[in-house]
């Protein structure tokens, strides 16, 4: 895929995978727009950070108003990398860091792809790009929660391909 110009959204780029998938893509010189909670350390013409959480579907649509605001509407790719897991037995995960891990893991693929979806079908073309983990494929002891998400991660990302491979995307 040829890169040049290409607007693309990364969530999580603030740190790790996030940052470097950024830092990467404008190297290649795409248009790069960043969704986080915190600042990334990359300043560039062609790199918007917009503060996101990606957990609440108003934030999800302010920062797409953003990114289009600056690098229009045809967005080409989505990657979603945010992600965050807590460790230990499943009887010490407190129900808040359960719903955390699902709202961050799970919820923010569904609120960012639905945005850039109906953009990408008018353009034929589109890819969307979803972080799992091994233990979206495998068990993982002390981690039940973590799996929990990475494992309906495989089944959106399989899922979205069947429905959307028709139109490019």
């Amino acid at each position: 895929m040829i890169l040049e110009n290409k607007v693309v959204i990364v969530t999580g780029a603030s740190k790790g995978i996030g940052l470097e998938t950024a830092k990467a893509l404008k190297e290649k010189g795409a248009k790069v727009c960043g969704w986080s909670r915190n600042p990334p350390d990359l300043n560039h013409d062609n790199f918007l950070y917009v503060e996101t959480d990606v957990t609440k579907p108003d934030s999800v649509a302010d920062a797409y108003q953003k990114t289009v605001d600056r690098f229009g509407k045809n967005i080409q790719v989505l990657i979603n990398n945010a992600g965050m897991g807590f460790y230990g037995p499943m009887e010490d995960t407190s129900n808040e860091e359960w719903k955390m891990k699902f709202e961050t893991n799970v919820d923010s693929i569904f609120y960012a792809s639905k945005l850039v979806v109906p953009q990408m079908k008018v353009l034929d073309e589109g890819h969307i790009i979803n972080i799992s983990s091994i233990a979206g494929l495998n068990q993982v002891k002390i981690m039940v929660g973590y799996a929990a998400t990475k494992h309906a991660v495989t089944g959106i990302s399989h899922s979205m391909n069947q429905e959307l491979r028709d139109f490019g995307i």
